[in-house]
């Protein structure tokens, strides 16, 4: 959804282009290495203010970097690498941290599976059909968004809605995991 307006209204382009500092995008990317975790951490400890403020330098770092790359001509294959593992153990790292603020650590790790197989399957798309299946119900800027929303209400109301935003990332992840997977299984018929 959020994926889609970008693309429709280029709102990257015209809100955030004018404004990223001419620095290396990997190392931009490469924040989601200490973001996420931090994230994750502050989450499964109970301190929901902390992780919240961690996940969102995370959305920011993940959204401009590759603003910057694009806009300053850094656009490598490396840096695609380094923004793709950066963003899985963000994912994970939150995943388990929202279970440990849940009490269930088993239900985030389940939701970090999920989350992985869900990228996975993006990156099956390029392998073999040259395009990524970067689709569903459920794409990272749209997970991420509804993990920010669930925190601040979390704050706002004074009530754990970890398990609840956990419950709803893993039936959304698993119909995207459907999606991508019927999507592939259709591409690659009669071939």
């Amino acid at each position: 959804m959020l994926s889609d307006l970008d693309r429709k209204l280029g709102l990257r382009r015209r809100f955030l282009e004018p404004f990223v500092p001419h620095i290396d995008p990997n190392i931009v990317s490469a924040s989601g290495f200490v973001t996420g975790p931090l994230a994750g951490y502050c989450l499964g400890t109970g301190n929901v203010l902390l992780g919240l403020v961690f996940v969102l330098l995370n959305a920011v770092s993940d959204a401009i970097d590759g603003t910057i790359a694009r806009k300053y001509g850094r656009v490598t294959k490396t840096g695609s690498l380094v923004d793709d593992l950066a963003d899985r153990v963000s994912d994970v790292s939150i995943a388990l941290g929202l279970g440990g603020l849940a009490g269930s650590p088993l239900l985030g790790a389940f939701c970090a599976v999920l989350l992985v197989l869900n990228s996975y399957l993006s990156l099956q798309g390029l392998a073999l059909y040259g395009e990524k299946a970067k689709f569903g119900v459920f794409s990272r800027a749209n997970r991420t968004a509804a993990i920010i929303l669930f925190l601040m209400a979390s704050l706002a109301t004074g009530s754990n809605l970890a398990a609840l935003q956990l419950y709803l990332t893993i039936g959304a992840a698993f119909l995207t995991i459907l999606q991508r997977t019927f999507f592939l299984f259709g591409k690659g018929a009669g071939k």
